[in-house]
């Protein structure tokens, strides 16, 4: 593999704050070690036929300029539909204005900007809150902007349904947006998930209530919580009577507070998912998985009385103030009722609500129908690999498995970094996915002809000129460029995980959706 050129050096420095400049050397380096076992193809292996050797890069308009809510470089959020087409919304000012927008563009399976999808305005960004989850309903081409208030404590959801053009969808509440008032506070510090069952087309919602004023640090004062809502835009009656459910865990569980940070749907039963950690010990926290069926009685079957519990050991113990935190973030429940999860697992800086660089390793999680690690995959169950990072972009998963993140190149560019996730993986755990297996031949969609990703960006790539043999489907040529988008892939992957890691707020200093 190539060393990293000094343009790669340089874009790192330039992409990262204070905090990441210092660390920009151990992430090159963990991202390097990563890329060098691309061959195998295995979890983080980037995918060699999307973009630029797993990255694509695209420009977001001449004359606009992104804007992010804080350094680091965040886009807004993002989502994927059934054909591998990835949906992404950003916050950019457009020429001779002074105010941010929302806007939304599609990339096609292979990461190149989808011209035939004309760009989306969803208004100015001020009207919508930082903290803010995309859902989207193939089957009516509607998307879901899920939005809290900018306040640490908020006490209510905002629901707007819009189509392709960016206008409120009339059959969803009669064209007006949806608004969620619970009777208690919802923990802006914290995420929320949006995800669509796509055979009813229920809008499905993860979070957090605050269960008491107090002041919370060590994440012990909060409740999971999971909204349903009708494609008609109103809360489901037929789920819980109400709509709304606080999943409870078992009292031999042992787990006295809870967090959601994701949301999945069964296809074929309408089972919810809500994911995401459970409190043990001020130093101790655990993955949880509530499983409810579609009318919101919990699934009996799976786990103990509806809870899956995912312990994964600390690699560090936790320093004083800080908590070992495990977090399910993103997850499928496939046909068979196999789930599979991607998660976090590290020490966090309870004050600031990041965690501590060098503690952290992503997670992949295979749970049985029965809601228990599947010794299937990887032998355990659960797959885990270190990794240097404090905060993460916005991550979704593909149908096959695969899995992308999305992130701020530049003052106008956007960067997808995709790798193959559970895709390499038949569902009992065997290699040989449907993503790579041999069909890219090395450097053969690179090799300089793709002009630094397709959204108006022209650099010169330089990586991939050299044709190298394909081994398991992952390129042996062109493993590097100075251009286009692989540069950036290096901070990218190396930065990957998850869109739900919790981050600092800008002003407010609280956590949110990455």
């Amino acid at each position: 593999m190539q060393d990293v050129s000094a343009v790669s050096r340089a874009r790192i420095a330039h992409l990262t704050n204070a905090g990441g400049r210092r660390s920009a050397r151990a992430l090159v380096l963990v991202a390097a070690g990563l890329l060098a076992s691309a061959a195998q193809a295995d979890f983080l292996s980037p995918i060699p036929t999307y973009g630029v050797n797993g990255t694509a890069v695209f420009g977001v308009g001449s004359g606009f300029t992104l804007r992010d809510s804080e350094p680091g470089g965040i886009v807004a959020a993002a989502v994927a539909d059934s054909a591998g087409k990835l949906y992404v919304l950003y916050r950019a000012v457009p020429p001779a204005a002074s105010d941010s927008h929302l806007y939304l563009v599609r990339l096609d399976a292979n990461g190149a900007l989808d011209s035939s999808f004309t760009r989306a305005d969803f208004d100015l960004s001020s009207a919508f809150d930082d903290n803010l989850a995309l859902g989207f309903d193939e089957s009516r081409s509607r998307f879901y902007l899920v939005t809290l208030p900018p306040t640490p404590t908020a006490g209510f959801i905002t629901v707007s349904a819009r189509d392709a053009g960016g206008l409120r969808d009339p059959d969803f509440n009669s064209g007006a947006d949806l608004t969620i008032t619970p009777d208690k506070l919802i923990d802006n510090r914290f995420s929320l998930a949006a995800t669509v069952d796509r055979t009813s087309g229920r809008l499905v919602l993860a979070g957090a209530f605050l269960t008491s004023s107090e002041p919370d640090t060590v994440l012990g004062n909060l409740q999971a919580f999971t909204y349903a809502v009708t494609p008609a835009g109103a809360l489901d009656i037929s789920y819980n009577s109400t709509g709304l459910r606080e999943p409870a865990a078992p009292a031999s569980a042992a787990i006295s507070s809870s967090l959601g940070f994701g949301a999945a749907s069964s296809a074929t039963t309408g089972r919810v998912l809500n994911f995401g950690s459970g409190k043990v010990s001020p130093s101790r926290f655990v993955g949880t998985v509530f499983s409810d069926n579609i009318d919101g009685v919990p699934t009996s079957t799976f786990g103990t009385e509806g809870l899956g519990v995912v312990d994964i050991s600390a690699t560090t113990p936790p320093g004083e103030g800080q908590a070992n935190l495990t977090q399910l973030l993103f997850g499928r429940i496939l046909p068979s009722g196999v789930t599979q999860l991607i998660g976090v697992n590290g020490i966090l800086q309870l004050a600031s609500r990041t965690y501590v660089t060098g503690t952290t390793s992503v997670a992949g999680v295979q749970l049985t129908p029965e809601g228990v690690p599947d010794t299937r995959f990887k032998g355990t169950g659960i797959f885990t690999t270190p990794f240097a990072i404090g905060r993460a972009p916005p991550t979704v998963l593909f149908a096959d498995g695969s899995f992308a993140s999305v992130f701020k190149s530049s003052s106008t560019e956007i960067s997808v970094l995709a790798v193959e996730g559970f895709s390499v993986f038949a569902e009992d755990g065997t290699t040989g996915g449907s993503t790579t297996g041999g069909t890219t031949t090395g450097g053969s969609t690179t090799g300089g002809s793709t002009g630094g990703g397709t959204g108006g960006t022209t650099g010169d790539t330089t990586g991939g000129s050299t044709g190298g043999a394909t081994t398991g489907g992952a390129t042996t040529g062109g493993a590097s460029s100075s251009g286009g988008g692989g540069a950036f892939g290096l901070y990218g992957l190396a930065g990957l995980m998850l869109g739900g890691l919790l981050r600092r707020r800008r002003a407010v200093g609280s956590a949110q959706r990455g």
